[in-house]
């Protein structure tokens, strides 16, 4: 069986292969490439993303075919130029799938690929639910406290986080069309299963639990084996990921650990902040985090490798997870399998595995207030952090540790070539 898979951008290992500086994101499309290679019969494995460069560009590495198209960045709230099919046909020419798997409706550009593969069989497996992420407009951010921390020249620059949010919002129904045109529907859990189920009421639904990445299941978090007073969070460059209220939160912390430090990792810091390619949104952290006298309390570790994320995690006392809407959260599950004691917003599915004072802390995303109670609470205790990381651990490892995860991925796919087979369309 030949697999073509498609991302939205470059990520994980296929950033190497493709000759891209590593993205932050991906670990779970790394985790499951290597749990479908490794299943009895594994298929023939490409994959297609899209980025700005002058040409198609392919590679290969570890067995896996990787194309990336000339189409720019990925699109959203709007079709894609006419020629991206064309782009997406020498793709599909040269992979020859049998089977296709999208990964995420956050874009219209799969609709490019369904276009020029008619007759190729499709799954979608979901990552977000743009559906409910344009629930949230930049997080619930005021504009108007965006563009208040903007020096003059700069100001005008926060419109393009309107425009964002208004992109969201019209990627809605080009996302209710990608949904409706594949033959299955894959999720890993039910937040995301009940959503879709009323998107596309019509198109079959698989379950199928995304792998951990090997880097996390290595040694486990320790009390002993922390720094003390040291949190880390997952990355964010939009407001969506909520570090504002993470620094809101740090700020009531610092009033009782002045020593406490927030690690944020990913490719953001204060480097360059009078330069107008700064994303906006990092000047308002600055000048937040300057107000709140929280500045020093702040680390930038750059963008990580998986093996690097797991060892962050280790040497924190406290994961935090801020996001205003997630579907699963990989990096906090991440970090429960390595067992750091964490606190996360209550979004998305992370409630069918984060249950509240037993295995972590739950808060409502506007409540920084509880964020920095529940972190007070793990930084005091440690007979409790080490109580919360072994039911983590048993939890995730329980949940997500499957050895037959590649071999059910593989019974998807040959379910929907049979139901095409039978007489089944898109």
């Amino acid at each position: 069986m030949n697999v073509l898979w498609m991302t939205n951008a470059p990520l994980g290992d296929a950033c190497a292969a493709l000759g891209f500086a590593r993205a932050q994101s991906g670990s779970w499309v790394d985790a499951t490439r290597r749990q479908l290679l490794a299943a009895p019969d594994a298929p023939r494995l490409s994959i297609a993303t899209q980025a700005d460069i002058p040409a198609l560009r392919t590679a290969e590495q570890d067995g896996v075919t990787y194309y990336c198209i000339p189409g720019g960045r990925a699109h959203r709230g709007a079709r894609a130029p006419r020629g991206n099919v064309a782009l997406w046909r020498q793709v599909v020419e040269a992979a020859h799938p049998d089977v296709i798997q999208i990964w995420g409706s956050e874009f219209t550009d799969a609709l490019d690929l369904l276009d020029a593969a008619p007759g190729v069989p499709a799954v979608l497996y979901t990552q977000g639910v743009i559906t409910a992420i344009a629930k949230y407009p930049n997080g619930g951010l005021p504009l108007a406290e965006l563009r208040a921390a903007q020096p003059l020249p700069y100001k005008p620059v926060v419109e393009k986080y309107r425009r964002d949010a208004a992109k969201m919002q019209a990627q809605a129904p080009f996302e209710r069309e990608l949904a409706r045109r594949v033959d299955c529907i894959v999720t890993d859990n039910d937040w995301c299963a009940g959503l879709f189920g009323q998107i596309a009421p019509e198109v079959p639904m698989a379950r199928h639990m995304l792998p951990m990445n090997a880097a996390f299941q290595g040694e486990p978090w320790t009390p002993e084996g922390c720094v003390p007073h040291t949190i880390f969070c997952n990355a964010g460059r939009t407001p969506y990921k909520g570090l504002h209220m993470a620094v809101r939160a740090l700020a009531l912390v610092r009033a009782q650990y002045p020593d406490v430090k927030l690690r944020i990792p990913g490719a953001i810091g204060f480097a360059g902040l009078d330069h107008w390619r700064t994303p906006p949104y990092f000047r308002y952290l600055h000048r937040l985090a300057k107000e709140l006298g929280v500045l020093d309390c702040l680390e930038f570790p750059g963008v990580l490798t998986s093996d690097q994320m797991a060892q962050e995690m280790r040497r924190a006392q406290v994961f935090i997870m801020p996001s205003a809407i997630e579907n699963l959260s990989t990096t906090l599950r991440e970090a429960m399998l390595v067992g750091t004691p964490s606190v996360s917003a209550s979004v998305g599915c992370v409630p069918e595995y984060l249950h509240h004072g037993e295995n972590g802390y739950l808060y409502r995303y506007e409540e920084y207030e509880l964020l920095a109670h529940y972190v007070l609470r793990l930084l005091g205790d440690a007979a409790l952090a080490a109580r919360v990381s072994d039911a983590a651990r048993r939890t995730i490892r329980a949940m997500y540790l499957r050895e037959d995860s590649g071999a059910e991925l593989l019974r998807i796919y040959r379910s929907v070539q049979d139901a095409r087979g039978a007489g089944g369309t898109r």
